[in-house]
């Protein structure tokens, strides 16, 4: 198993006390084992959130947008989808799968055969009826 920094700082300060190395460098590196589970706490607390994650939480909500203008018995394919979103031109369906995705984890739109062409998967806004049904 690998060992994190904060780990391996420790384990250097037990050899150098155990060498009996200069209390100057002991406390060098009881200072680093400080600052790095300092920064680590840190980053626990409050995650930066990177430009792509930030990205498709935005489409997220131009999906959803979308979806609420939508016909709420039919399934979408994530290709009508695109076409239906002037901003997402250029995007690939490998882009598109985890916005959806995502969708459906939050439980805003149902996974399920498109209505216009059965092979592929389509999507809908999960309507108050189906929300019933599950509970």
């Amino acid at each position: 198993m690998k060992k994190n920094n904060v780990e391996m700082f420790k384990q250097v300060a037990e050899v150098l006390e155990v060498a009996k190395a200069g209390s100057e460098l002991v406390d060098f590196i009881n200072e680093k084992i400080a600052q790095t589970e300092k920064r680590n706490l840190s980053r626990k607390e409050k995650p930066v959130q990177s430009k792509t994650s930030k990205e498709k939480i935005a489409d997220m909500a131009k999906i959803e947008q979308l979806f609420d203008t939508l016909d709420p018995k039919k399934f979408y394919s994530s290709q009508e989808i695109l076409a239906m979103i002037p901003e997402f031109e250029g995007y690939t369906p490998q882009k598109m799968t985890p916005r959806l995705n995502g969708l459906v984890e939050n439980g805003v739109i149902v996974k399920g055969n498109s209505t216009k062409d059965k092979k592929k998967v389509g999507y809908k806004l999960v309507t108050d009826e189906q929300e019933a049904q599950e509970a």
